[in-house]
Parts: C-alpha cells; sequence; structure tokens
C-alpha cells in the first residue's frame, strides 16, 4: 500500500496491491496504543513483543507513529525485523465510524431494488460503452 501520513498517525490510502503469496517484506505503520512488560499494544490491537534480537529505533511510547519493518517466511509466517519510531502524538487517535449515508436522490429508496420507484436502467454492452450509455426505460 502507497498512502500519505495524516497527522493522527493514519495513513490514507493512494493505492493498495494485492500480495501473491510471494516472499518478501513490507512496511506498515501504525499508532501504539499501550506499552505493557515488553511489548506493544498497536492501534488495531495486535501485540508486538520486544527482545533484544528485534532492532527498534527511537522509544515507543504510547501514541508513538511507528514504521514496522514485517518480512513473510515460506510457511506464511511473519517476522518483524525492524521497528522505527517516526512521530509523537499527543494521544492516540479515535475513530469514529459513521454510518453510510445514503446518496442524494434515494431518500424514497425502499431498498426493494426497484430504485425508489424510478424506472430501470437500459444499459448497453459493447467496446467502449460504459455506465455513461444507460438510460432510464419507461415503465408502462
Amino acid at each position: 500500500m502507497k498512502g500519505n501520513l495524516r497527522p493522527d498517525g493514519t495513513v490514507l490510502a493512494k493505492k493498495i496491491t494485492l500480495v501473491q503469496r510471494a516472499l518478501g517484506c513490507l512496511t506498515i505503520s501504525t499508532v501504539v496504543k499501550s506499552v505493557d512488560a515488553g511489548q506493544l499494544v498497536l492501534f488495531d490491537g495486535q501485540t508486538v513483543g520486544l527482545s533484544d534480537a528485534l532492532e527498534v529505533e527511537g522509544e515507543p511510547l504510547v501514541a508513538s507513529v511507528l514504521l514496522i519493518r514485517v518480512c513473510v517466511n515460506e510457511d506464511g509466517t511473519l517476522d518483524i525485523i525492524r521497528i522505527v519510531v517516526i512521530s509523537q502524538l499527543d494521544e492516540v487517535p479515535v475513530i469514529v465510524i459513521q454510518p453510510p449515508v445514503q446518496p442524494p436522490g434515494d431518500e424514497d429508496d425502499d431498498d426493494d431494488d426497484d430504485g425508489g420507484g424510478r424506472p430501470p436502467l437500459d444499459c448497453k454492452e459493447g467496446p467502449g460503452l460504459g455506465l455513461g450509455h444507460c438510460k432510464h426505460r419507461h415503465r408502462p
């Protein structure tokens, strides 16, 4: 995934690439939710044990923004190779999930697949024809 790091420590994805069971390494970013007895609890609830074998650059604290280098082994397990503290937030971000917003014009849509009483779309297929070649069919 490629994206932009936001001021609250989250990443806005710009491009996500599917990994096809390939071996290799990737770098992820996250925020530390808590630090407890030699382990970090990350923003998503995952825990990372801190050992002498793990290379850690900086001091991970609560609300630290981290880059974590992870490698995939042949058996599908993951090894964390390196952790780098890249910044420190004032507090752990709170994510508020908003309910989906109904698109404009669908106020009367009762989800019975009739488009809220609007006539269905008639779409032509063929090379170069896309959704722009759809028009409403008139109901009898």
